[in-house]
């Protein structure tokens, strides 16, 4: 799941080259403004990512890249990466203030380029351990219904809070859980009452604050 911040006032039409390629389980935020807002429906009209479209205020030098700053390190999360979307280097600045929060933001000037590189970047290791990850997901993915990129979204954000990756019976349960509850509370009663009170609460209380970003992947994939 990536998450980008488009400068649409910088970049236009060009910057958007590549949006077709994202999956529905990336976020782009696209900023624009007065002097930039004139977005060509064909270019998006294919994009299965969840597309938010943020105006921002002008009036002073260079607003739309501190709205768009302050925008992203709200939602800035530990060991998560960020991608901004603009020719203007300025943003490299964030990047070292993004670490201390042990966070990642990368730019580029095109989605088309970030792809690219992302896919450069996935070494081999990488891709084993999505082999073992996803080959371990295919008998849970047809139990409960969803493909095999929403069950290791699921295992990979397990993974991220607990330092290990699931088990077969935990990432079953998991999705299970998560298809069955409609709210924390009842997630929690699910997972006291399917892996004992202590362990049930030790592992809630590890995962809990990704409930709401699981629980969207489920429903998105169900």
């Amino acid at each position: 799941m990536k998450d980008l911040f488009i400068d649409f006032e910088n970049v236009h039409k060009s910057g958007l080259e590549g949006i077709e390629t994202l999956s529905r389980f990336d976020r782009v935020f696209l900023f624009y403004s007065d002097a930039a807002e004139s977005i060509y429906i064909d270019q998006i009209v294919n994009c299965k990512a969840r597309l938010k479209f943020v105006k921002a205020v002008n009036g002073q030098p260079n607003a739309l890249d501190f709205q768009l700053v302050a925008f992203l390190f709200r939602k800035l999360r530990r060991r998560k990466k960020y991608f901004i979307i603009s020719k203007d280097k300025g943003y490299t600045s964030i990047l070292d203030l993004a670490k201390d929060y042990g966070s990642e933001i990368e730019r580029y000037e095109s989605i088309k380029e970030m792809m690219e590189h992302e896919i450069k970047k996935y070494t081999l290791k990488e891709k084993l351990k999505n082999i073992v990850l996803v080959s371990r997901c295919e008998k849970e993915c047809d139990e409960f219904g969803i493909d095999k990129a929403a069950a290791l979204e699921i295992s990979q954000e397990i993974e991220e809070t607990m330092g290990i990756p699931p088990s077969s019976k935990y990432l079953r349960l998991v999705i299970d859980g998560l298809k069955n509850s409609n709210e924390k509370a009842e997630f929690y009663s699910f997972c006291v009452h399917n892996m004992g009170q202590e362990q049930g609460q030790q592992f809630y209380a590890s995962i809990k604050k990704n409930y709401a970003k699981m629980k969207q992947i489920v429903e998105l994939a169900s």
